[in-house]
């Protein structure tokens, strides 16, 4: 026991004396049992002889390795108890292999651990900054793919609905083309013929009207009436790539194409746990659910 090691124990029992005062009021006496008196010495001692091992540490120029400022923080560490849980063991088992530069209290606060551990944080911070550039890259690349897919979507439903119309539109043509013709090859036939005929000419003509739509042989050498026009350019849904969303073509017995879009979980949930980009990224999965993504297609 000497000066230093007095100056720690009497301050570390103070320190107890005041959190105990603290903790319970003025009311509270402080007694240490012999035991923690005991255990608080020899603890001590040993956070002395670190300190002073610590104080007598020099480089190999003959310069001071641990600064006083970096002593009295070690100090003060010392007094609250923060190298308690690591000391008493060591007072315990008095492992004659130990050294003072193998406890924390030299570890921590040697300038090349510092340093290092100084350095280790700002690797981790420019690591943690460039994970976040690129989590918001993918996110800003994903968001653009997805409005894309989007798009076009709409231009393939826009290209479907007027191919839809379209084929309304020739069907309705052809029939009435159709029927114009039937109807002049009717009146042309009454015109000529309608004396081997009994009964109104009205009769007569709708009669000759249903032989030629049947293909009858009243007309004789006249083409058969076709009901159907031939079909329109199918919309090749191929044509609108898309990145993200998945485009799959059903083709059914009669002929005709189902497209189907989906966007697969994976696209759904990639930015989702995103702290920043996760609500704009359910807005954007949520829009294009909007979309129609089942077309027909002749």
């Amino acid at each position: 026991m000497n000066e230093l090691k007095q100056h720690l124990f009497l301050q570390r029992i103070l320190f107890i004396f005041e959190v105990t005062k603290r903790s319970a009021g003025k009311a509270q006496v402080l007694r240490l049992s012999l035991q923690q008196w005991n255990s608080e010495v020899d603890v001590l001692c040993l956070a002395g002889f670190v300190i002073e091992e610590m104080q007598r540490f020099r480089d190999p120029n003959n310069l001071a390795v641990f600064t006083n400022e970096t002593l009295a923080i070690v100090m003060s560490r010392v007094i609250e108890g923060d190298f308690h849980e690591e000391l008493r063991p060591l007072v315990e088992g008095m492992d004659p292999a130990w050294k003072a530069d193998m406890c924390s209290m030299w570890v921590e606060h040697h300038p090349t651990a510092k340093a290092s551990e100084e350095g280790s944080q700002l690797v981790d911070q420019k690591l943690d900054k460039m994970v976040l550039e690129s989590n918001k890259l993918q996110y800003e690349a994903d968001a653009l793919s997805l409005a894309r897919d989007a798009s076009q979507l709409a231009r393939l439903f826009q290209a479907d609905q007027n191919s839809e119309r379209a084929a309304r539109i020739a069907k309705i043509c052809h029939l009435r083309q159709e029927n114009q013709i039937g109807s002049n090859l009717a009146a042309q036939f009454m015109a000529k013929h309608c004396h081997h005929r009994a009964g109104p000419v009205a009769d007569l003509h709708e009669e000759l009207f249903k032989d030629w739509k049947k293909g009858g042989s009243l007309l004789g050498d006249v083409r058969q009436f076709d009901p159907n026009p031939p079909p329109p350019e199918a919309v090749d849904a191929t044509s609108f790539p898309l990145k993200l969303a998945h485009l799959t073509v059903d083709n059914n017995l009669k002929g005709v194409k189902k497209y189907k879009v989906e966007l697969p979980n994976a696209v759904r949930t990639a930015h989702i746990n995103d702290a920043i980009n996760g609500p704009a990224w359910r807005n954007l999965v949520l829009d294009f659910d909007k979309k129609p993504l089942g077309l027909l297609s002749q």
